[in-house]
């Protein structure tokens, strides 16, 4: 779970990178997992007939694109 403790500066770096690195790839883990939360919200079924999937105009963001 846990790195020992560094004996060696270079190995202070080397747990500050991987803290470092997790920290993004945590950030990164909830964005995407947000998008895909909201992306299930946003396009779920129809109630009428289960096949077409329905759209809402709050996901077309322009802006974003272009980004």
């Amino acid at each position: 779970m846990n790195f020992q403790p560094p004996a060696t500066p270079i190995m202070e770096g080397i747990v500050d990178l991987h803290h470092d690195i997790m920290f993004v790839v945590i950030f990164i883990s909830v964005f995407v997992s947000f998008i895909m939360a909201r992306l299930v919200y946003l396009f779920g079924y129809n109630k009428i007939t289960s096949l077409d999937f329905v759209s809402s105009t709050t996901t077309h963001y322009t802006s974003l694109e272009t980004i």
